[in-house]
């Protein structure tokens, strides 16, 4: 099952290993289980669901667009520290050779 699958069909749904499933015995952890992991046919998806996925998407992708802002802004900060620290070791270079 892949994550745009999932999307398709109603949301962001894990999928228990069936095996996992079986080594449950409590039906009341089975059932919250099946509550949490249950996929539900593509045909069962209504117009709500579908809505709150894309609801969904556009907040992870809200997320997505800050962080890229927040490493753009991160990669011009290192940017200009490294030419700073160009300029202090051009400076020092300039105040041995003075030395001598």
């Amino acid at each position: 099952v892949t994550i745009m699958g999932l999307v398709a069909f109603g949301g962001w749904q894990l999928v228990v290993h069936d095996a996992l499933r079986d080594s449950v015995n409590d039906d009341e952890v089975q059932q919250a289980i099946d509550k949490h992991t249950a996929v539900p046919h593509p045909a069962s998806a209504s117009k709500t669901d579908v809505a709150q996925v894309k609801a969904e998407v556009k907040e992870v992708q809200k997320k997505v667009n800050a962080i890229d802002t927040a490493q753009q802004l991160m990669k011009k900060d290192v940017t200009h520290t490294r030419d700073k620290v160009d300029d202090i070791a051009r400076d020092v270079r300039g105040i041995r050779r003075r030395q001598r």
